[in-house]
């Protein structure tokens, strides 16, 4: 029986998916990451939930032209692994890199789910204005689980500064824009996925 603010009244935590009507009309996903600690964690160890594997140089904690936190990687392969299990839909992984990155081979990739497992992977040529490499890939029924791969994850050679890894499903009509960022990146500093409100919600006509 007390007032309050519109903030602390509509405050909305989700602990999984939520689906919502975008203006265009379709049915999309709220905003969402299916990983966690998606940038640097201010030095060169892993985040929560990752594992440096490869033979390269190592790493170093880097900021990327964008402002997005991340690390810098040399040498040979040199990438963050993380297991996860996934369901046989429709998903896409991308992540930001410095556009004056040299390296010459794969920056994402997805490995031992099936029917994506070695398929899917894209590099620094591949990234858009913004600086956003992305790859879609389908898992096929049967899945038992894989790992996504982010960093110098091929053979190659060269310099790599990446950060602001991004998991989302992109089956229906997609994922809708995160409302902070206006873009489809939702950043997360939690060890967990994190499922964003419903902003934006339309009855479509």
């Amino acid at each position: 029986g007390l007032p309050t603010t519109l903030d602390a009244a509509a405050l909305v935590t989700r602990s999984g998916l939520g689906t919502m009507v975008d203006s265009d009309g379709l049915l999309k996903w709220a905003p969402h990451n299916l990983l966690g600690k998606t940038e640097g964690s201010g030095s060169a160890a892993a985040p929560a939930g990752y594992t440096w594997l490869g033979s390269g140089s190592g790493q170093v904690a880097a900021t990327l032209p964008n402002g997005i936190s991340g690390y810098a990687v040399s040498g040979g392969d040199r990438y963050l692994r993380a297991a996860i299990s996934l369901s046989p839909v429709t998903y896409t992984l991308s992540v930001f890199v410095d556009p004056a990155s040299t390296y010459a081979g794969n920056v994402v990739q997805v490995s031992g789910f099936a029917g994506a497992s070695g398929t899917f992977s894209a590099t620094v040529a591949d990234a858009d204005a913004d600086g956003k490499v992305v790859i879609t890939f389908t898992v096929d029924a049967g899945d038992t689980g894989g790992d996504v791969r982010i960093g110098q994850v091929s053979a190659g050679s060269g310099d790599l500064a990446f950060g602001g890894w991004h998991l989302y499903r992109s089956d229906l009509g997609g994922m809708v824009n995160n409302p902070d960022t206006g873009d489809s990146y939702v950043p997360n500093d939690t060890s967990t996925p994190i499922f964003l409100p419903r902003v934006g919600h339309h009855i479509w006509d």
